[in-house]
């Protein structure tokens, strides 16, 4: 298995097991999901915030990163309303430590709102067992990865045009600056989503909380 793929199969085992070594396995069962779902959510917008940084960063904003994975997951896992929870959260708190501000909307959009929307992938989170698993969970990882980019050039097209070398189209200017960082992104997201999908599957079984008791 390639290094990189292992690093991220050993983080995401740990986290695993880490949820379940902090209260007792039977007591989780036990526990109120909404509880569960907050340490969960706490745990992915910790884990997004971090990995942040790593990566290949534009120089108007936007990166190539692992930042959406702990996103998508929450989104997977529990739901679109608690993925949007988690999205919004950790857009915040990259609003508040390193966004690039040029006017208060567009750092709504390009912040809280773009990653809120992440959540979307939670439509397909009853799916994440059985024969078709992998291919609705991909689906959800474009919806909701997808989504944000729309964010972004709707942000760059209303906030940016002025960027736009002249007589090119702002459309363009701005599809073509957004997607660079985000379709290399999405394709990270849809690989890294599928090929751990055991690993969603366990989480969920072991907490015996499956995907249809969404929050």
């Amino acid at each position: 298995m390639n290094p990189l793929l292992k690093s991220l199969n050993f983080s995401i085992n740990s986290a695993v097991n880490a949820i379940f070594t902090i209260f007792d396995e039977e007591e989780l069962i036990m526990r109120d999901r909404k509880t569960l779902m907050l340490v969960e959510s706490a745990l992915a917008v910790a884990l997004a915030l971090a990995v942040n940084k790593i990566g290949w960063e534009m120089p108007y904003g936007g990166s190539i990163n692992f930042e959406m994975i702990p996103i998508l997951f929450i989104g997977l896992r529990w739901g679109i309303g608690a993925g949007i929870l988690a999205g919004t959260a950790s857009g915040l708190l990259q609003l508040l430590i390193s966004a690039h501000i040029y006017y208060p909307v567009q750092a709504i959009m390009d912040y809280p709102l773009a990653f809120a929307v992440l959540g979307l992938a939670g439509v397909v989170s009853h799916k994440m067992s059985g024969k078709y698993a992998r291919i609705y969970a991909t689906a959800g990882v474009l919806l909701g990865t997808l989504a944000r980019a729309i964010m972004h050039i709707l942000s760059g097209a209303i906030f940016f045009a002025e960027y736009a070398p002249e007589g090119q189209n702002v459309w363009l200017y701005t599809i073509t600056y957004n997607l660079t960082y985000m379709l290399p992104s999405i394709l990270i997201c849809v690989v890294v989503m599928a090929a751990f999908l055991p690993q969603i599957n366990k989480a969920l079984d072991r907490g015996s909380i499956k995907s249809d008791k969404t929050v």
